[in-house]
């Protein structure tokens, strides 16, 4: 039957078939295009800002750690006092950027792991009341217990140890992030 057909008719007939297939292609390449620009703007403009207070939290909460192991080291009062109060003082910035990402987030899962921040710092800021009492009372051996086993868990060498706040806020900051950068926006298949 193909044989009929003048071979003029034939060619057009394949390159108006090539033309459709390369605009259709063009057309998928676009709008996908567009979609990746859409989901770069939402990484950069809105989710970028929020991983940055996430690692912001989390940077306070280690210069909280320094604050908190200089201050043990030091025997001197006065010194040891200011480096309490540098501790505070971090831990009140914590709780303002905590409140900050609250604000500004969208996320269920994210609101999930705030929840559970809050949490852990309410107890970072008790346990951190304590610990800067026996610091004052100069009962040193006591500061470093308390330091090691409710503020500071070492790496997993206190397995019996409940209270591992300021490492469960380390992990939170890093699953915010994870949950941030990673949630689909609505583009792509």
């Amino acid at each position: 039957m193909l044989n009929h057909i003048p071979i003029g008719w034939r060619l057009s007939v394949a390159f108006a078939l090539l033309l459709a297939l390369l605009g259709g292609m063009a057309y998928l390449g676009l709008s996908r295009l567009a979609d990746l620009k859409n989901a770069v703007n939402i990484v950069a403009q809105d989710r970028y800002g929020k991983v940055m207070r996430a690692n912001a939290i989390r940077d306070e909460i280690n210069q909280m750690s320094i604050s908190l192991r200089d201050s043990l080291l030091e025997s001197d009062a006065a010194t040891q006092a200011s480096h309490i109060q540098a501790a505070k003082s971090h831990l009140a910035a914590v709780t303002s950027q905590l409140a900050d990402l609250r604000r500004i987030t969208y996320l269920p899962e994210v609101f999930a792991v705030l929840d559970r921040m809050d949490v852990s710092q309410a107890h970072v800021a008790a346990q951190l009341g304590d610990f800067a009492g026996l610091i004052e009372a100069e009962r040193t051996a006591d500061a470093h217990n308390a330091l090691l086993r409710q503020l500071q868990p070492v790496y997993g060498l206190l397995p019996t140890c409940k209270a591992v706040a300021v490492q469960r806020i380390r992990y939170d900051c890093s699953r915010i992030s994870g949950l941030l950068l990673l949630h689909r926006s609505g583009c792509g298949p």
